[in-house]
């Protein structure tokens, strides 16, 4: 694979060997154990709250609740 990144500039050898590098958390329990993935699930979280987004109410006794999950991806741009 060496002599593919002579094809590349520098910048773009950065970024491949970052992208190699990196792994997308598939789950809330692997993501709770990385800094980042926390520092980033707070900041989701406080965009939602500041967006007023949603908010919490009592659930009807007749009402199922929606669920939901994180999606864990990493942006490059």
């Amino acid at each position: 694979m060496s002599f593919v990144l002579f094809l590349f500039t520098s910048s773009h050898q950065v970024f491949l060997a970052n992208i190699s590098v990196v792994s997308e958390p598939k789950t809330f329990s692997q993501a709770v154990t990385d800094r980042q993935w926390c520092e980033a699930m707070k900041q989701e979280i406080f965009a939602l709250e500041h967006n007023q987004t949603w908010s919490l109410v009592s659930l009807p006794s007749e009402k199922k609740p929606v669920g939901s999950r994180w999606i864990y991806k990493l942006k490059y741009k």
